[in-house]
């Protein structure tokens, strides 16, 4: 089953590598989105904020900071999905 890849973090260098990483992947995985203050070129919606994302997704990768970041508390509980590397 494919599941949707939000990226938030999206135009960093670790945003960028997990986007590299979708692309790569064998299609299980696929980007739905991204948030980044940064504007520029992005193969998906990309978002300034996270009130702001208005497509499905199944999967947050949080790459905006070292520390947890609070945004994620704007999006109602989901299961969670545990990806090994």
């Amino acid at each position: 089953m494919e599941k949707r890849v939000l990226i938030n973090g999206a135009m960093g260098h670790m945003g960028q590598a997990v986007l590299h990483a979708l692309e790569a992947a064998d299609g299980e995985l696929t980007l739905a989105a991204g948030i980044d203050l940064q504007e520029g070129d992005y193969p998906a919606p990309l978002f300034a904020s996270a009130q702001g994302v208005d497509v499905p997704f199944d999967v947050a990768i949080d790459f905006s900071r070292p520390h947890p970041s609070a945004w994620l508390y704007v999006f109602p509980l989901r299961p969670f999905l545990q990806i090994e590397f």
